[in-house]
């Protein structure tokens, strides 16, 4: 296991069985007590150590020391990681000054077909999203004319009709 690695486990206290998850925040090796990360507190006495490697996850802003026999892997990790690293790059395309939007276009113009009602599909839903920001009013100078046509296109695109079909 990984810093950064989602895991979770059952931790039992005062006679209830609570599941916790959360990322790999530090590897602690063997023989070594512990070091929390800054910003961090810890959960409990970690002023001991242990005879193999184990590792510090963090759940929200607590540390917690669980053993490792009792962690497992979060499986979503993979599909997460791939989405993650996918709107990274997308992201920082976007971000290029001079990037190149109608080359990318053309490139998924000849793509197969089924590919391009994907690429709907995922449009779509990032308009979609971008109405409900303008709903929340979660938008500001920056980003309000991309709010505002999310907006539109739901107001005037019915559920139904915005629905890509899978073929």
């Amino acid at each position: 296991m990984n810093i950064g690695d989602l895991v979770q486990w059952n931790s039992q206290s005062h006679g209830s069985v609570t599941n916790k998850q959360g990322p790999i925040i530090a590897i602690v090796p063997p023989g070594m007590a512990p070091e929390i990360p800054e910003g961090y507190r810890a959960s409990g006495i970690f002023g001991m150590s242990r005879n193999h490697q184990s590792y510090l996850v963090g759940v929200g802003t607590v540390a917690y020391w669980p053993r490792v026999t009792h962690l497992k892997l979060n499986k979503a990790k993979e599909e997460k990681d791939e989405a993650q690293e996918t709107a990274e790059k997308l992201l920082s395309f976007v971000n290029g000054m001079g990037n190149k939007n109608e080359d990318v276009v053309d490139r998924i113009a000849r793509d197969h077909r089924t590919l391009q009602q994907g690429v709907t599909r995922f449009c779509v839903a990032w308009l979609e999203r971008c109405s409900k920001k303008h709903d929340e009013k979660d938008y500001d100078l920056r980003n309000e004319a991309s709010c505002q046509l999310g907006k539109e296109f739901v107001e005037k695109i019915t559920r139904d009709r915005r629905a890509m079909p899978f073929i």
